[in-house]
């Protein structure tokens, strides 16, 4: 059985960070939207500026407010991934979460992040947790297995 253990503690800012790439796109939607609206109703100035507030929004105040609210955020965390699924650890909480929990994952920078078929669970998984490549090359291929991945090819 291929498995991953991984030990590690965010800091605030890689936290945010990577709470931020994750909603990045989302954040883009609106955007492109009020712009192209901006367009169509000749009022660019007016309709660029909501975009922009309403972008602001989920990428400045939602991982703030991630940061104050989740139980446990700032304390160890311990994952374990396996064929069965996610395993979370940490002093407040043991979950387990089987694979059919998330339906997409994607390789963003130093994280990955992987998505739930209901909005609002998501897992990111920093990279600076892995201890080995050898390690980060089994996770790789349980999303390659379970999830629709789209991963950056890798480098040797």
């Amino acid at each position: 059985m291929n498995s991953v253990k991984l030990e590690f503690q965010w800091t605030k800012n890689e936290f945010q960070n990577a709470v931020r790439r994750s909603f990045l796109v989302g954040a883009l939607i609106p955007v492109v939207i009020f712009v192209l609206a901006g367009i169509l109703f000749k009022e660019i100035a007016y309709f660029c500026f909501l975009a922009i507030v309403l972008a602001s929004m989920p990428m400045f105040f939602v991982p703030w407010r991630l940061w104050k609210a989740v139980p446990g955020i700032q304390e160890d965390r311990h994952y374990e991934f396996s064929d069965e699924g996610l395993s979370v650890h940490s002093r407040l909480s043991d979950t387990r979460l089987t694979w059919e929990t998330f339906t997409r994952s994607r390789e963003y920078g130093r994280n990955y992040s992987l998505r739930g078929k209901r909005r609002g669970v998501f897992a990111i998984v920093p990279k600076s947790a892995f201890t080995s490549r050898a390690d980060e090359d089994i996770f790789r291929r349980l999303l390659q297995s379970h999830t629709q991945a789209n991963l950056k090819s890798l480098v040797s």
